[in-house]
């Protein structure tokens, strides 16, 4: 869509500047905190982003599905930089010489925000509510195949199920430090004995041990 936008108003795609944020919610202004919107604001401070560039986007809530309090501030900011947002689903423009000249369309851009908003809250709340039902039947149905590397879910019957050759590594993890053996020495011990790693990993690092000591997961809480 960017790049047949750009040629067909005559524009120059400048694909070192193409940023993506799928997955990440804008709803809660992540993409702004994390994301790769955040780094797009970076930019314009940085003056990477020249006054006249365009801002293609595929709708106006991917530049914030916040709170229109909070996104108002993030869309003036680039507008104000002297940088155009186009929507390329209706191929709106949104820019500081059309805004000066119909300030009605500040109002347009408010009631995206709230529409974009008011769907973000209610997806959210029937999620919250999925999840609250799930922790509720958790004690006869595991809440998610997501477990720890030493457990595993058997999808036949639906029990999880410690991987005892794991689970006897991680116990062995905590009786090292127990011992006062550092992080380090771990990991280098379990390499030189060739534990097998969990995952895709080839070798035991420091911070993998350090991940499995500062879980509360190894004493059964999820």
């Amino acid at each position: 869509m960017a790049e047949q936008y750009a040629e067909t108003h005559g524009l120059k795609l400048d694909k070192n500047l193409m940023l993506k944020d799928e997955g990440v919610s804008a709803f809660k202004a992540k993409n702004v905190r994390q994301g790769a919107l955040g780094l797009f604001l970076k930019a314009i401070d940085d003056g990477l982003v020249p006054e006249g560039s365009f801002l293609l986007v595929e709708n106006l809530d991917r530049v914030s599905r916040a709170n229109p309090w909070d996104a108002m501030p993030v869309f003036q900011s680039i507008i104000n930089a002297g940088v155009t947002i186009v929507t390329l689903q209706d191929e709106r423009t949104w820019s500081r010489d059309e805004i000066r000249a119909n300030p009605f369309r500040i109002f347009e851009s408010v009631m995206v925000m709230i529409r974009a908003n008011e769907e973000s809250e209610i997806k959210a709340r029937r999620l919250k509510a999925v999840w609250k039902a799930k922790r509720a039947a958790a004690a006869i149905k595991p809440l998610t195949s997501q477990t720890p590397a030493w457990i595993i879910l058997d999808k036949g019957n639906g029990e999880l199920k410690v991987l005892e050759e794991r689970a006897a590594v991680v116990r062995r993890i905590y009786e090292m430090t127990v011992e006062g053996m550092g992080q380090h020495r771990i990991a280098e011990l379990l390499n030189r004995e060739a534990t097998p790693c969990f995952g895709r990993a080839k070798y035991w690092h420091r911070s993998y041990v350090s991940k499995i000591l500062d879980s509360v997961a190894p004493v059964g809480t999820y």
